[in-house]
Formats: structure tokens, C-alpha cells, sequence
């Protein structure tokens, strides 16, 4: 599992210069979000962009009326940039050993 968080890294460090503040949304098929864990380490390790909390990402969510699963799509993301300051939000999908890596951008 070390490989695809690394290349999740690596996709928000070739972003640095336009997503300065990053989400890391609930990934689907990772119920103890120990894949999240990892990704929000590694994005804190590597001090490119800063990290936004989850929990502010959700609190925003429910200010929007999204909640659960509807908080962590394209348009659950374009809503809530518009309450925080964000510029990216990554998601996903874990399946067997694998990570596909989803990211958005403001507008969702």
C-alpha cells in the first residue's frame, strides 16, 4: 500500500504551486481510514501544501446541508470551497490491494 501513497503524494506535490490548502476526503473500502491515516502523514511530512482538517471539511459539509457520503463528491467539494478556503480535495476508492486516487479541484 506504500506505492499508491506515494503516487497520491507525489500528484499533490505537481500541484503545489495552484493547491495550496488540501482536503483529504473518507475514501471508499478503507472503513478504518488507515490509508487516509497514511496519505494525511505523508502530505504532513512532506510540508508542500497545507492540510485542511476533516473535521472542519465536515462541519463546512453540514453547514451545507450535505451530509455522510453526499459531503465527499465532486459537488459535495465545489459546495463546501465555498464556505473554507480550499483548493483541492483527495478521494478515492480502495479495492483489494489497489488505491485509485481521485482529485478534485474547487469546482468539483
Amino acid at each position: 500500500m506504500r506505492l499508491p501513497v506515494l503516487f497520491a503524494l507525489s500528484l499533490l506535490c505537481s500541484t503545489a504551486a495552484y493547491a495550496q490548502k488540501v482536503v483529504v476526503l473518507e475514501l471508499d473500502g478503507d472503513p478504518q481510514n488507515k490509508l487516509r491515516t497514511q496519505i494525511e502523514n505523508a502530505v504532513k511530512l512532506a510540508g508542500v501544501v497545507e492540510l485542511v482538517p476533516l473535521k472542519a471539511y465536515k462541519d463546512a459539509a453540514t453547514k451545507k446541508k450535505l451530509k455522510g457520503a453526499a459531503a465527499m463528491t465532486p459537488v459535495g467539494v465545489a459546495r463546501v470551497s465555498r464556505l473554507i478556503p480550499l483548493d483541492a480535495a483527495v478521494g478515492g476508492e480502495v479495492t483489494d490491494a489497489t488505491y485509485n486516487v481521485i482529485i478534485y479541484d474547487r469546482a468539483g
